[in-house]
């Protein structure tokens, strides 16, 4: 068949390309929950989960939850992304409390899920991010659930800031004659249909 070269160049045409990145701040990811804010010991600090992606890492910004209560946190990612790692910044005052395990969900464009990652266990104390490597790249990633299952010392969620690292597919525009072409094939195929 005279096509099927024509077709695969096609297929090569409208393929993704990718660019390494480290995917973060507000740009790049957007958070929501349904877990409750920390009640009135928290002072008013955690009250906004899109602290947890405003790419600052200081005590006191982010995210915390009411006592005791574990959830899931939904970040979107603005973008396709092929995954290697996730860093977590745990625990807002740096006192042993935050997330203990936690284990993360991915999602393709279409809410498909694609896989789960193991449980993780989250560091105590800590000052600087943890990073968390997957067993492989993790593919065509638009949205993770980051599901905490349990919490250090009975305290709450306290999420400072999330970033991931990988690759973001980048799809590659058409060119210009691209469906000028199409429609050349099409007519082509219609004219030689009625030949036969």
């Amino acid at each position: 068949m005279r096509f099927a070269p024509i077709a695969a160049a096609l297929l090569i045409l409208v393929s993704g390309a990718a660019s390494a990145a480290t995917i973060e701040g507000p740009s790049q990811i957007t958070a929501s929950t349904d877990v409750p804010v920390c009640e009135a010991i928290c002072a008013g600090f955690g009250a906004d989960i899109a602290d947890i992606v405003d790419g600052d890492s200081s005590n006191f910004n982010g995210f915390a939850g009411r006592t005791g209560v574990t959830g899931t946190i939904t970040l979107d990612l603005i973008g396709t992304y092929n995954l290697e790692s996730f860093t977590l910044f745990n625990d807002l005052n740096v006192l042993a409390e935050g997330v203990e395990t936690f284990q993360l969900r991915f999602f393709d464009a279409t809410d498909a899920l694609i896989s789960t990652s193991a449980v993780f266990n989250a560091p105590v104390g800590q000052v600087t991010g943890e990073t968390y490597d997957f067993a492989g790249e993790v593919l065509g990633v638009s949205k993770v659930e980051l599901d905490v299952l349990s919490l250090l010392n009975n305290s709450r969620i306290e999420i400072r800031e999330v970033l991931f690292n990988g690759e973001e597919v980048a799809p590659v525009p058409l060119p210009a004659g691209l469906p000028l072409l199409g429609a050349g094939l099409l007519a082509l195929g219609l004219l030689r249909r009625q030949r036969g």
